[in-house]
């Protein structure tokens, strides 16, 4: 069974770090510290939101400027802007039935969180390698990196 990852993203450089680490243009220019991405794959990833690294930022930027100017906007320093969330694809998928998870996947998301408050969705089939655990070998999975600003009601909300 997959169970998703997350990581609370608070200041705009971090969340741009992470649209670019996951970007298919920004990751084949640049070398990253993960040793397990294969660039000859890196086409192969789905971007889900069809937006570019400078399209994803514009579209954070806005947004977060967007709910700072509303009455009694969530303005502290310490405030998550946006949550990084990571969705394996289910074991033994074959590469069509995860992008198709992947899909349902973002489907629900933005039932759930809002179009305007998707960032980025990359499905990354550049990240998949053999790797032991106790003692056995195993395979990495295809992962869909979700980016996303918590809003509810018109304010930032990264604890509901």
């Amino acid at each position: 069974m997959a169970s998703i990852d997350f990581k609370k993203l608070k200041t705009p450089g971090e969340v741009k770090a992470m649209i670019r680490h996951c970007d298919t243009e920004e990751r084949l220019k640049h070398n990253h510290s993960n040793l397990d991405i294969d660039k000859t794959m890196t086409n192969e990833n789905v971007n889900y939101t069809k937006l570019t690294y400078e399209q994803s930022c514009k579209r954070y930027d806005k947004r977060i400027e967007y709910l700072d100017s509303q009455p009694g906007a969530n303005l502290r320093k310490d405030r998550v802007t946006a949550f990084g969330l990571t969705v394996p694809a289910c074991e033994n998928m074959t590469k069509a039935e995860s992008e198709d998870f992947f899909l349902d996947v973002c489907r629900l998301f933005q039932k759930e969180f809002g179009y305007k408050n998707i960032i980025s969705a990359i499905g990354h089939y550049d990240e998949i390698h053999s790797y032991i655990d106790h003692g056995e070998l195993k395979e990495s999975r295809p992962h869909l990196q979700f980016y996303v600003i918590p809003e509810i009601d018109g304010k930032l909300n990264g604890k509901k």
